[in-house]
């Protein structure tokens, strides 16, 4: 297990920072006969009723083994079984496991990852109700999170959630999940890379709140999950492993936080923007870890990019043609996202201010920048051997599509990150541009 994960778990510790770091999450255990370990370790007995939420896929990986343990065990309760097909954490998946809550529900079991788990986890924030995870494929670090990303309207909206009280995975399961999810495990955490210096840059320029330990604790994710991409290719049980523990010790750090700032940054917005494009379109999703990890590349070289040489600093995008390329960009939604982003665009006050603490810390943020020359290469060739895309074009992605997501992503969420930067200093437009051509 990852360091410092075990004696985390469960624990409220004072941390260095001046804050006191809660982790709600009590459990975890990847292993041979994980079902049986879920019932023991949750303390499920006959007078509990759980509600099962799976979709095909999942049900048949792990859901049934875990239903039959149950059944054997004398637990009672419901299961919700969505289809094989394409299902999205939207208003239609989180209202059919709402209505399938009942009074006498106790426990809620999330089978499978990204989609299931979102979903679930919302509703039993507002139920008020604990949940429970069973794994399926190490494909995504929300596992531990405490929010969930859903579509709402269209839109990609993070909403507070609860987190699990326990995570579970049969390592027999997780080995013989599609190698496409190992891969988006690995571009997941790939992407903490670029999220981590995305919260120094709010920590230095806006004096956000940073917490050093929580921030380490996201390195050993990383440091884990590079040890493991080895072994992943030949699904080596140690290296299935390793890749779920950086993931679930990359969610515990966002439940200390208590919020997805130290995992999720200008990448993250990027693959939320593609995957919203991809529903406008009606055209089939792609892995949110496939989206996450070939984004980081992308950001990594604007990153490069806007670190060259001297600060330069240009007028800011008419803030009439920013609006009309944001509402471009996003259709329908576009409108909204525009009025909503709008205050920050036109701040100039403050536009002005954080420049001023830009040209103060530039030599040291711009060294930092240059230096994930040598992680994107590093990321791209590891990203390469599990199996993971590295190109938007491997996914289906235009030029149009990259230049789009890498100027307008930043307005999915008010987060600063260094396209919002970017944009401050007049250079988001051409950096896309020059990015996307070099990508494309």
């Amino acid at each position: 297990m990852a360091r410092d994960l075990e004696e985390l778990l469960g624990k409220t510790t004072a941390c260095v920072c001046g804050r006191e770091h809660r982790v709600i999450t009590r459990a975890y255990y990847v292993g041979f006969d994980a079902a049986h370990e879920l019932i023991a370790q949750t303390g499920l007995t006959p007078k509990d009723h759980i509600l099962l939420v799976a979709d095909g896929n999942t049900f048949e990986a792990g859901g049934q083994t875990l239903a039959y343990a149950l059944r054997d065990s004398g637990v009672t309760g419901d299961i919700v079984t969505f289809g094989k097909g394409e299902l999205h954490a939207d208003e239609t998946t989180v209202g059919s496991i709402l209505t399938a809550v009942k009074d006498e529900t106790s426990l809620l079991i999330a089978v499978g990852s990204g989609t299931i788990n979102d979903s679930v986890r919302y509703v039993a924030h507002r139920c008020g109700l604990p949940y429970c995870i069973f794994a399926t494929a190490p494909s995504m670090d929300g596992y531990a999170s405490n929010v969930a990303p859903l579509l709402i309207r269209g839109i990609k909206t993070t909403l507070p959630a609860v987190a699990p009280m326990g995570i579970f995975g049969d390592i027999d399961v997780l080995r013989q999940a599609p190698q496409n999810t190992l891969a988006a495990g690995f571009g997941d955490i790939l992407g903490k890379y670029t999220a981590a210096q995305d919260w120094i840059l709010a920590e230095k320029l806006l004096g956000e709140y940073r917490c050093p330990a929580i921030a380490e604790l996201t390195g050993e994710a990383v440091q884990a999950c590079m040890a493991a991409a080895p072994g992943l290719q030949s699904r080596d049980a140690f290296a299935v492993k390793g890749l779920m523990d950086s993931l679930v010790l990359s969610g515990i750090a966002m439940q200390m936080m208590g919020n997805s700032r130290p995992a999720s940054g200008a990448e993250h917005h990027v693959s939320h923007f593609l995957e919203m494009r991809d529903m406008g379109r009606g055209r089939a999703a792609t892995l949110h870890g496939d989206k996450v990890g070939m984004a980081t590349l992308l950001v990594m070289r604007l990153y490069e990019k806007f670190s060259e040489g001297d600060l330069q600093v240009a007028p800011m995008q008419d803030a009439a043609e920013w609006a009309q390329g944001v509402e471009r960009a996003y259709g329908a939604q576009g409108r909204d996202l525009a009025q909503r982003n709008a205050h920050l665009y036109r701040d100039e006050a403050e536009n002005r201010r954080i420049i001023g603490a830009l040209e103060k810390n530039w030599d040291t943020l711009a060294a930092q920048g240059r230096g994930m020359a040598a992680l994107r290469q590093q990321g791209e060739a590891a990203l390469r051997a599990v199996g993971g895309p590295v190109r938007p074009g491997e996914l289906g992605y235009n030029r149009q599509d990259i230049v789009s997501a890498l100027t307008y992503s930043k307005e999915i969420r008010e987060r600063f990150t260094v396209m919002r930067l970017a944009d401050i200093t007049g250079q988001l437009v051409r950096l896309a541009q020059e990015v996307a051509d070099e990508f494309c």
